[in-house]
């Protein structure tokens, strides 16, 4: 039996509405080496696979994400 090393990263984003955060996020989950990213507070009401890549890179290829509702909350999982 193959056992996977899985780096799971969790943070609390406090919104990434700017495309510093976002380059932020790209680069802190890149040098963790991420496998497996739980994004809080993202404040963002749509995600899409496209945001998905601007944000954590392009081996992300699955997610699910609840929106944030106005100006609050917004979770997103990623692997």
């Amino acid at each position: 039996m193959e056992i996977a090393n899985h780096n799971i990263m969790v943070c609390n984003v406090r919104g990434l509405n700017s495309a510093a955060r976002g380059a932020a996020m790209r680069s802190l989950v890149e040098d963790a080496s991420a496998s497996v990213v739980c994004l809080l507070e993202s404040k963002l009401e749509r995600v899409d696979q496209r945001m998905i890549h601007l944000l954590l890179g392009l081996k992300f290829d699955a997610f699910v994400a609840l929106p944030a509702q106005g100006m609050a909350g917004g979770i997103i999982i990623a692997w």
